[in-house]
């Protein structure tokens, strides 16, 4: 039997750049992703989040 391992998920939507992350309960970085934006355009937020 393996034991169920926590996720946790995290976002940060930013000005210039949206930042994604998953870790373990560990605190291992399992995943990250980074992707920029447009400062002065929100659509373009919209845009890269969809």
């Amino acid at each position: 039997m393996v034991a169920p391992v926590g996720i946790s998920v995290g976002v940060d939507i930013g000005g210039i750049k949206i930042l994604a992350g998953v870790v373990n309960d560990q605190g291992e970085i399992l995943a990250k992703v980074r992707k920029n934006t447009a400062r002065a355009d929100a659509s373009n937020v919209l845009e890269v989040v969809s």
